[in-house]
This record gives C-alpha cells, sequence and structure tokens, in this order.
C-alpha cells in the first residue's frame, strides 16, 4: 500500500484491517499532527533542528491552514453547495492549497506543476460533481476515534521539504522501518517529485519482499 494525504491514513487502515494480506504500507508526508504545546521539555529538547523546525511548521499550519479541516469536518454538505455551483469556487478552493503547499512555497502552483495539470486536477472534480463527496473524507475520518494500535506491517515514510513527519512521534502509530528526508519538494510528491518517489517504493518495498521471505 502506497499513500500520501488522505492515503497516509487510508493505507495504514487497510494494513491493520489485513495485516497477513499488506506486505508493507509506504507513506508520503504524515497524517500524525502533534500541537506544539503537547510537546514536554524533555521531548523537545532531543528533537533534532530539522525536527523541531516541522514541529513549528505544524503550529503555524494550525493557526493559519487549518480552516479547510474545520469545514470538510463540519460542514461538508454546506461546502458541497458552492463547490458545485460555482466553477470559480471550485477553482480558488483547490488552487489555495496548490499554492500553499507546493515547492517552492513562494513559486506559482502553476509554475510548479504546470497550468494544464493544476486545471486537470480542479476539472476532475468539476465535471463529476465530485468536489462535496471528496469533501465528506474530512467528516469521516474526524469520527475514527483515538489513535489505533500498530498494525505491526512494515512501514516506510518519504519526507519532502514541506512535509512535517518527525519519526519519534510516527513510531507511536507505525512500525517505521524506512524513513527517508529530501530538502526538496512539496506536498504533492507524484507530481513534484516522481523519480524521487519511485526510487524510494522500490527500495522500500523490495526490502519489504526479502523480510517475508526469511
Amino acid at each position: 500500500m502506497q499513500g500520501g494525504d488522505i492515503g497516509a491514513a487510508v493505507s495504514p487502515a487497510v494494513a491493520r484491517n489485513a495485516p497477513d494480506r499488506v506486505v508493507g504500507v509506504h507513506i508520503n508526508g504524515s497524517q500524525t499532527f502533534t500541537a506544539p504545546e503537547s510537546v514536554d521539555d524533555a521531548t523537545l529538547s532531543a528533537l533534532t533542528d530539522l525536527e523541531k523546525d516541522r514541529l513549528a511548521r505544524v503550529g503555524e499550519f494550525m493557526r493559519t491552514e487549518y480552516g479547510y479541516i474545520a469545514v470538510q469536518s463540519t460542514r461538508p454538505q454546506t461546502l458541497a453547495y458552492g463547490l458545485t455551483d460555482s466553477p470559480v469556487g471550485q477553482l480558488a478552493w483547490m488552487v489555495d492549497k496548490f499554492a500553499a503547499w507546493t515547492w517552492p512555497i513562494d513559486a506559482l502552483p502553476e509554475d510548479v506543476l504546470g497550468a494544464d495539470r493544476v486545471l486537470d486536477h480542479v476539472s476532475l472534480y468539476w465535471f463529476t460533481g465530485t468536489a462535496g463527496t471528496s469533501a465528506y473524507t474530512g467528516y469521516a475520518t474526524s469520527a475514527w476515534g483515538p489513535a489505533p494500535e500498530p498494525s505491526g506491517v512494515p512501514t516506510g515514510f518519504l519526507q519532502l521539504a514541506h512535509d512535517i513527519g518527525i519519526r519519534r512521534f510516527e513510531e507511536r502509530e507505525h512500525d517505521v522501518q524506512r524513513w527517508t528526508d529530501v530538502d526538496r519538494g512539496g506536498h504533492f510528491a507524484a507530481m513534484e517529485e516522481p523519480e524521487i518517489l519511485v526510487e524510494e517504493l522500490r527500495i522500500f518495498f523490495r526490502d519489504c519482499r526479502h523480510r517475508r521471505k526469511q
């Protein structure tokens, strides 16, 4: 299994439900949002400079970018009316995230991904009328409850420059067997750094197969 964004939550969930049928889980990015104020002094002092920067960016995200999650997690149907009624509304909702989450942060999303690719993604939701069902993913995941027990399935992580994953926090929920930090790339690994993602997948799942044969 491999996933990023909501797939970073779905892939481990599949492994927890069928651990004997999943050879490994690979995640780009993270679904673990640890509030900076919840980290005790001892843990904070043990963090690397990179981890401290990521923790600070989690706090900034919670302060300035969490609004869309709050809306999608509590009022997805209300939002759906606007997104399915207005192509400009749909475009603005998605391009806002492309602008905030591509890398480098000060680049326009069309300069990073290309205008055609940005419009392809927006059009996929617009012409199929699926903005509403997409918004419901936040509503559904908010009802999952407390963090589940680890599945025991080997898990690998790829963290690009935009990502905020911290290994010691991820190890609370995952059997982390591989962790790779890269100093470039944004949230959209498959579109921004496909070569890096593919190479990581090859290495990780090759190792998973070798471990299973032993």
